[in-house]
């Protein structure tokens, strides 16, 4: 016989999914979204614009690397609820991630000034921008796989949004 107290409710697991949901699926996903703006920009806010192109592609190099391990970490740590069909996307994910790590090191040059030793790190533009295109497109395609495992937006019975709207406008 079964103690009461041992019995998991859909409701209990879907609080405990709800926090591995939350620090390693939405989390990374705001990191991934900080990081493609520096990408972009070189900086994160508009208020840091005025630093020297060489530190803007030097953040942007960094921020383009810790892009590519933070969508190898969401992987990693998602693989364990797929299934076959949802494991075969993030297999094809996995593998272009890898293509990428294999090129970005041709993403940008070091160049010195032989008068003054001066260094500054360059960007190859076209290198620099297919490989953003690619991590940018991994990010897009890896939140539908997350989605089908319902790690993104649970598809459990007893979520009712109609009763959460209400609350929300009800203020309570």
């Amino acid at each position: 016989m079964a103690d009461s107290d041992s019995i998991v409710s859909p409701t209990e697991t879907w609080n405990i999914g709800k926090n591995f949901s939350m620090y390693h699926v939405l989390l990374p996903f705001i990191e991934c979204k900080r990081l493609v703006k520096v990408c972009l920009f070189g900086v994160e806010d508009i208020s840091e614009d005025m630093i020297p192109i060489e530190m803007k592609n030097k953040n942007k190099v960094n921020a383009m690397n810790r892009l590519l391990e933070e969508l190898k970490q969401i992987i990693d740590d998602t693989m364990f609820v797929m299934d076959s069909k949802t494991k075969k996307t993030m297999d094809g994910l996995r593998i272009k991630l890898k293509n990428v790590e294999t090129y970005i090191d041709g993403i940008s040059y070091e160049c010195i000034d032989t008068r003054t030793g001066y260094r500054s790190l360059m960007l190859i533009e076209i290198h620099y921008n297919n490989s953003l295109k690619e991590l940018r497109s991994i990010l897009s395609d890896i939140k539908v796989p997350l989605n089908i495992k319902d790690l993104i937006f649970s598809s459990g019975g007893d979520l009712d949004l109609e009763k959460m709207k209400n609350e929300i406008i009800e203020g309570g």
